[in-house]
């Protein structure tokens, strides 16, 4: 449980390390803006794919075993970690005063690495629970079978988070780009089943760790030959006509958020409303299904004859961020 913690605490003080570190170069900061990075999203999208072969056992790298011992700490430390870098765009919606405050360029060095702190401990609040209440062990299902049945439904859990991830990662890059990454994830598939396939040779071990390596090497030279993050082109914004309804048929029609949009609403009076919203936030599109594109709402632009502005930040544009300050 204390490694799980400190899993949590080390990422999150790299991110309150980062955040110090951009506010005083003077660069918009907002939550989950790691996301826009499709570098990180990659690497993102291969963790999840590789922790799922692992559980369905093409390859077998046994990271994180319960009991003490070196691999159980290493591997609660790294999964406290990983639920951190998966977790934080999820959390947005709910953290957003808080992390409003956090990237604030008034808030003192200390205050934003005791927020970030205390967001980690409340990530890791459950597995401390266990940790260090033995009594709450009884809530847990025992061990047995039914836990092969679990690893493969994880795996299946792991590769859907994964192709949700692939979708913002496709949306970031070029075409080319996102089918060059597919060709990688199989290279990574490839690459992993020979490595176990490796292990298993009664070979000498300096033979069989040597074509173990071989087999990685060739991941790599794949990731450096197939990978590239070309951004995708942005698309040309349009400007509505200010005292239109932004409902067409039924639906909301979003206006993409440009300063002349905005200037000439404002200069007729008219209502604005303005979505920021991004792919990699699945609160955020939950939230616009739920409570935006519903019949009451948008029975409320048409009358009022709001425009309904989107502000897209799936991808590096620093200025929605300055807009969103």
């Amino acid at each position: 449980a204390l490694a799980y913690l400190g899993g949590s605490l080390v990422t999150f003080s790299a991110f309150a390390v980062a955040v110090i570190a951009l506010r005083a170069s003077g660069r918009s900061l907002g939550w989950g803006m790691q996301m826009q990075n499709p570098g990180f999203v990659a690497f993102l999208v291969g963790l999840l794919f590789a922790f799922g072969l692992n559980a369905i056992d093409v390859f077998t790298f046994n990271f994180s075993v319960s009991g003490g011992g070196k691999k159980g700490w290493l591997g609660s430390f790294t999964d406290g970690a990983m639920i951190t870098l998966v977790s934080t765009p999820c959390s947005a919606p709910f953290l957003g005063g808080a992390a409003t405050y956090a990237l604030a360029g008034d808030a003192a060095w200390w205050e934003t690495v005791v927020l970030f702190w205390s967001i980690g401990l409340g990530l890791s609040l459950p597995v401390l629970a266990i940790g260090f209440v033995p009594a709450l062990n009884r809530l847990l299902p025992r061990p047995g079978p039914w836990m092969e049945t679990m690893k493969v439904l994880v795996a299946f859990t792991l590769f859907g988070a994964g192709i949700w991830l692939y979708g913002v990662f496709q949306a970031q890059v070029t075409p080319e780009a996102a089918t060059d990454f597919l060709w990688f994830t199989l290279a990574l598939t490839a690459g992993l089943w020979a490595w176990q396939r490796l292990k298993g040779k009664d070979w000498r071990p300096a033979v069989r760790w040597g074509s173990q390596l071989l087999a990685l090497g060739a991941v790599v030279g794949a990731g450096a030959a197939l990978l590239n993050f070309e951004p995708r082109a942005r698309q040309a914004t349009t400007t509505a006509v200010a005292g239109e309804s932004s409902v067409k048929d039924g639906k909301l029609v979003w206006t993409a958020y440009s300063d002349e949009a905005l200037a000439t609403a404002k200069a007729r009076n008219q209502p604005v409303f303005i979505d920021f919203t991004a792919d990699w936030c699945l609160t955020c599109k939950t939230f616009e299904k739920t409570h935006i594109n519903v019949d009451e709402v948008i029975t409320a632009f048409d009358k009022t004859r709001t425009l309904a502005v989107k502000a897209d930040l799936t991808s590096q544009e620093s200025e929605l961020w300055d807009v969103l300050a």
